[in-house]
């Protein structure tokens, strides 16, 4: 008979014991907690690397139409290869105005409009951007100024891009102008 109590001694206190709900749990350091907040957070990938773009009338991106004082600047195709997308292409229209100096001397451009997609692993990559401003360098007659664009969605895996390069552009105002870019993406 001391046997069957103390069986059920022993399975009543396990059974209470399993049951337990207040039991203090391993405690979680502050270190360990904004890790992980920051990898759910941010799983943007840096970017950066340079295009080089030529006009071309290979092709025609007709996504606005130039309203005066602006004129059609052309089409241009580029191609670099970016870190974390690879070799990756462009195509890209834009809408220009003039800027001149107080003695009506032309001392750069303004981008109005600005229709461009990337192209990386079979996929498009939209972009969107602002007017932005490319001013000439006595020094070297080149057009240069800087440029952000954000990315917005696409197809296949960049459906849901997002994120923003910031663009160091130098056109020759001949027919072609490289982008040394830097951001970061995430799909």
């Amino acid at each position: 008979m001391k046997t069957k109590i103390l069986i059920l001694f022993c399975l009543a206190l396990l059974i209470n014991s399993c049951s337990k709900t207040d039991a203090p749990l391993a405690p979680v350091t502050s270190n360990q907690t904004e890790v992980t907040d920051a990898a759910k957070k941010d799983k943007s990938k840096e970017i950066e690397g340079t295009f080089y773009y030529q006009a071309t009338t290979d092709f025609d991106l007709t996504c606005f139409d130039c309203e005066a004082p602006y004129f059609d600047g052309g089409n241009y195709f580029g191609e670099g290869k970016i870190k974390h997308l690879g070799k990756t292409t462009s195509k890209t229209t834009v809408c220009l105005g003039f800027i001149f100096d107080q003695n009506y001397n032309v001392k750069g451009v303004h981008v109005a409009n600005q229709c461009c997609s990337l192209f990386a692993d079979g996929e498009e990559i939209y972009l969107t951007n602002d007017p932005y401003d490319l001013y000439i360098n006595p020094n070297t007659g080149m057009a240069e100024g800087t440029v952000r664009f954000d990315f917005a969605g696409g197809t296949g895996k960049y459906r849901r891009a997002s994120g923003y390069f910031i663009g160091e552009v130098v056109n020759d105002l001949q027919g072609s102008f490289t982008a040394v870019i830097k951001g970061k993406i995430s799909y």
